[in-house]
Order: C-alpha cells, then structure tokens, then sequence
C-alpha cells in the first residue's frame, strides 16, 4: 500500500542495505500500491514482484489497509497472507521473508491498551503456518508502549514526520 509507496521506511532500509553491505549490489522493486491490502497484493505478487527474477528478500507490510482500507476479517487477512506466503515458498523457496506490522491511530489505541489489533493478529498467524521457517520476532524498546515484534515510533499515525522515521 502507500506505506510501502511513498518515501518513508522503503528508501531508508534500501540505503541502509547499500550502506551496511557496500560491495553488494541490489536492485530493488517498490510494488506499493496506495490503499491495498493482502488480497490484493496475492493476486500481485507473481505478475508485478516473482516475475523479476531471483528475488533474495521480500518485505510484506499489509496490517494497516487490512484493517482500514479492505476492512478484512481475521479470514480474509489470513487468506490474502497465506497465499503470498504460499506463492513465495513455491516460486522462489530461497527467498527471505520480512513481514513489518505499521499501524494507525486506532491500532495503535489497542496496542497501548495492552490488545492486538485483529489485523496484525491474524497476518502473523497466517505467516506463522504458512512459513517453512519461524518467524523471527524482536521486542523493541523506544519508550513507547510495544507489543512483541512491533516498534511504535510516533502516536501521529502511519505517517510520522521525518524526525520519528528515522527515530532509533
């Protein structure tokens, strides 16, 4: 979605790839497209992102348009999860797998409140069955209120200002 397309957290981890491994050298595809959940984006995968060729690492980031745009149920976000996993693992099997979890302002609500917000719940479970691997998971502390695998950089929405982007 939008959060993938515009020049937020995208351009920065891709700098940050090229800056860490300087002798690497990468090509990155931005398949973002604004206000589309992960139904959407399996119907995508193949045509707009597999078909490029080798893919080495792939960064998924759905739980916001899941939860406001599509307004899926835990079914439909396991659904549209499961067969972007599935379509990876088959297609590319060698392909790391990155699943990220932004939130907006209701979500982020839950969070603080000590909740999952179904999205992120569901997309997690959906990842979690559908990967020939275990997830790996970080608790991050930024001293914002945080869930396991999720660090909340600003209480602003899914599009925090410059400064909270790049917050350490």
């Amino acid at each position: 979605g939008s959060i993938t397309q515009m020049d937020g957290h995208r351009p920065m981890v891709s700098d940050w790839l090229r800056a860490r491994f300087s002798e690497t050298k990468f090509e990155f595809i931005n398949a973002g497209i604004a206000s589309t959940g992960s139904q959407t984006g399996a119907f995508r995968l193949g045509d707009h992102v597999l078909a490029k060729g080798r893919i080495d690492l792939l960064f998924v980031e759905f739980a916001v348009n899941d939860d406001q745009d599509a307004r899926h149920s835990r079914r439909g976000c396991i659904l549209g999860m499961e067969g972007i996993v599935r379509q990876l693992r088959q297609r590319q099997p060698l392909c790391d797998l990155v699943v990220t979890h932004f939130v907006n302002p209701p979500m982020l609500e839950q969070i603080q409140s000590g909740n999952t917000p179904p999205s992120i719940e569901a997309l997690r479970a959906a990842s979690d069955a559908a990967s020939s691997s275990r997830p790996k998971r970080t608790r991050q502390r930024d001293g914002n209120k945080n869930m396991t695998g999720l660090r909340v950089s600003s209480n602003r929405g899914v599009r925090p200002p410059e400064p909270a982007h790049r917050a350490n």
